[in-house]
């Protein structure tokens, strides 16, 4: 009997024991497994995504989609979006400008940001501005219907965007002048007194 009795004991043990060690391992499952269905953690979104569909298509239809979508698209929380697609680092600037001007002095044109922005009566995708320097090398600029990568252009929502994003004025001066980016003969500018600057790349967002 007392054998039997053991053998009970045991048994019970064993059987709690094993409970303990099922419950532990629930219990160390993975945050991602609730009830056996295994729960995908929320996906972080970057508000870029919105233009994500733009690099597939040609530039006309980048300027189609842009003119078709630009209630939305020309909103301030898509600022950095318009700035990174034209946003360079300091070297390349420098190095493109070199590359171009090689021994000859460099000519900057100064431009304020609210000549610019008159310059259409909007600030949608309806015209971009192009940049055309003329026979002494100064930058004029210009509101143009059609996108084009020569002459240089930018977008309007572009500026309007960098304005922003940096506290510009109208009366803040931005330096326009020659350079090869990517070996291609382009308008890069800079916005005076800081490290920002950017090259008029053939993306129109």
């Amino acid at each position: 009997m007392q054998t039997n009795n053991l053998k009970q004991i045991i048994m019970k043990r064993f059987a709690l024991l094993l409970i303990a060690a099922l419950s532990l391992g629930a219990c160390k499952q993975s945050p991602k497994q609730q009830d056996g269905v295994e729960v995908q953690p929320l996906a972080t979104v970057n508000v870029c995504d919105y233009f994500s569909t733009l690099p597939s298509m040609s530039t006309d239809d980048q300027v189609k989609w842009l003119r078709s979508n630009q209630i939305q698209a020309c909103k301030a929380k898509y600022d950095s979006c318009r700035e990174n697609a034209h946003i360079i680092t300091p070297t390349v600037y420098s190095d493109g400008i070199a590359e171009y001007w090689k021994a000859d002095p460099v000519i900057y044109t100064e431009i304020t940001l609210g000549t610019i922005k008159a310059l259409s009566a909007q600030s949608m995708y309806v015209q971009f501005i192009s940049f055309v320097p003329d026979i002494q090398n100064t930058i004029v600029p210009a509101a143009v219907i059609d996108f084009t990568t020569t002459p240089s252009c930018y977008s309007v929502p572009l500026f309007y965007s960098i304005g922003r994003l940096h506290s510009l004025t109208n009366s803040s001066i931005l330096m326009f002048t020659r350079a090869i980016i990517g070996g291609n003969e382009t308008i890069v500018f800079a916005v005076k007194g800081t490290s920002y600057n950017y090259d008029a790349s053939s993306f129109p967002l």
